[in-house]
């Protein structure tokens, strides 16, 4: 068991305190970096279950108004200061550490309920201001005077140069390191449960760098702060439209198990060169860009399910996309780069005037596993013995969620088919980050709020309270049914919180839905009892319009 200076130590290893006869550093001066140390140490000592943080109704609580008005005051005074400098309070509340250096951290289950540690409330005090300091970290600066805002955006735009100081991309602090904890920007406070992620508006504590890698990017449209209230009209294009049952295959290369595996091939990609099948791709989606303005002034996104596209194909494809001033085309792709087995990603693709910065690559963190139900469901029985059980042949060893900035104050991440449903090791960074915005692309039949993908999208939507959209190819969907039977539509689910969930049908002789999203600020609360100021965002579908090509050559 660790003592307190034994864990600030080990997450403020090189600050040059610990050189000096104080044996004890400074309280850090980057609110990032004071979070990540008292939140880790509150995380630690489960003390945040302590009746005296959530009997709010007895005169003991700590969390009562002086205690939010003195939080909220010294995280407005530290965030309207430049980087570098540390105010009296918290070295005083810092200097209670340093006196309680010895404690132990942990502590057993009966012991959380009984009289609070003296440095119990310094951390959680520390924590609640450090967060309230870091209000609108990792959006675009607004016109309040914000420096610490200002010096995070400029460090993630020195990031794609490789000149930063901060722990980029995996941490936005500066002397916490990546191997002892992460924090990222936050968009979402659940209002359920109590947990270290209901203790802060702003900040999210995160798993060491190596078990789960986070990415934060700032503003992927490359727009000044939209308002907020500005719609994002989003295409969901399921391709492809059609799939032969050749389509999976036993994995010829041999397995050193008694597993098996199958492969993926791409039989609905258009023949030719990759210049060849990207054109017809790109003009298709883009006449389908076309009819959609006829509904709407802007076609801010572009969607694509699992698999869709090659990866130099999907390359091609994105830079022929951003002639039609999108914003984000987000699509699944195969990548056979990696001779063993390939990758099967997500990638968002963000546009700057009409150019792309980056592209954000992330891999599928579970094989898809095809038992004979399947099998027989979806009628690939010539290609796999259905007596057989097999798992996808994928490379499954990068573990990594991205998280993109769509409209100010609202995030958004993209998931793969069986990263929805299990828990591990997106759940619970996706849990505290609190994305508004979480699209699911699948390899799977039709989207109805019965089957899993609706069942777990509704997890998501009750914490943290994330919009979830759910995308599958018209082809799978087809071969779920026998011939004659009444062939599904549903190519899409949505499920936000509060609604029920809405399964969105392709009707016949169309390619692509057109989905409108409305944004409106939201107030939360955390657990302490601080209000974000309405400055949260939810999500939610208030428009859905058919969009066909008359000449799509992809059918």
């Amino acid at each position: 068991m660790a003592t307190v200076e034994e864990l600030v130590r080990r997450l403020l290893p090189d600050d040059p305190g610990w050189l000096t006869k104080r044996c004890w550093p400074d309280a850090p001066s980057w609110p990032p970096d004071l979070f990540g140390v008292t939140a880790a140490l509150v995380e630690r000592a489960q003390c945040y279950v302590n009746p005296r943080y959530t009997s709010h109704w007895t005169p003991s609580c700590l969390f009562d108004e002086r205690f939010r008005n003195y939080v909220i005051q010294v995280g407005a005074d530290w965030r309207s200061l430049n980087w570098g400098i540390a105010l009296p309070e918290l070295r005083k509340l810092w200097a209670v550490l340093f006196g309680c250096r010895n404690e132990i951290v942990e502590t057993h289950p009966e012991e959380r309920g009984g009289k609070p540690k003296p440095w119990w409330d310094a951390a959680i005090t520390l924590m609640a201001v450090a967060d309230e300091a870091s209000r609108g970290m990792g959006f675009l600066p607004s016109r309040e005077r914000r420096p610490l805002v200002d010096f995070l955006i400029d460090e993630m735009t020195k990031m794609r140069k490789g000149r930063v100081s901060l722990h980029l991309p995996h941490s936005i602090c500066l002397a916490v390191p990546p191997s002892e904890a992460c924090v990222q920007p936050k968009t979402r406070t659940a209002d359920v449960g109590c947990t270290l992620r209901s203790l802060s508006h702003n900040l999210a504590l995160l798993p060491q760098a190596g078990a789960f890698a986070t990415r934060w990017f700032p503003v992927p449209g490359g727009s000044p702060t939209l308002k907020e209230e500005s719609p994002f009209n989003l295409m969901v294009v399921p391709y492809p439209y059609v799939l032969d049952g050749t389509c999976l295959r036993e994995s010829a290369a041999p397995s050193t198990s008694n597993a098996r595996f199958f492969e993926t091939r791409q039989t609905w990609l258009p023949a030719g060169s990759v210049q060849r099948s990207s054109d017809k791709i790109a003009a298709a989606i883009g006449r389908l860009i076309r009819q959609a303005k006829r509904q709407v002034n802007r076609v801010h996104g572009v969607v694509l399910p699992e698999g869709s596209l090659s990866a130099p194909i999907a390359s091609s494809v994105a830079k022929k996309l951003a002639k039609y001033d999108i914003e984000l085309f987000i699509t699944g792709v195969l990548d056979h780069s990696n001779r063993n087995s390939p990758i099967n990603a997500a990638w968002a693709v963000p546009y700057m005037s009409r150019k792309i910065p980056f592209v954000a690559r992330q891999s599928k963190h579970h094989r898809w596993r095809l038992d004979k139900g399947q099998i027989l469901r979806y009628s690939f029985g010539d290609s796999l013995n259905a007596a057989g059980v097999f798992w996808e042949k994928i490379d499954v060893s990068e573990r990594a969620c991205s998280f993109f900035v769509f409209r100010h104050g609202a995030s958004l991440a993209a998931l793969i088919c069986e990263d929805l449903a299990r828990t591990d090791p997106a759940g619970a960074v996706i849990r505290s980050i609190g994305p508004n915005l979480v699209i699911v692309l699948l390899m799977d039949g039709p989207q109805i709020e019965s089957r899993w993908p609706g069942k777990y999208a509704a997890v998501l939507a009750d914490d943290p309270g994330s919009s979830v959209l759910t995308l599958t190819s018209l082809g799978m969907v087809k071969r779920s049914v026998r011939p004659g039977a009444t062939e599904p539509r549903e190519i899409a689910l949505w499920k936000e919180p509060g609604r029920n969930a809405e399964e969105l049908k392709l009707p016949p002789g169309c390619h692509a839905l057109l989905l409108t999203l409305s944004i409106s600020s939201e107030e939360q609360f955390t657990l302490d009892g601080r209000s974000d100021g309405g400055n949260s965002v939810k999500i939610s579908l208030t428009g859905v319009s058919q969009v066909s090509d008359q000449k799509n050559v992809l059918s």
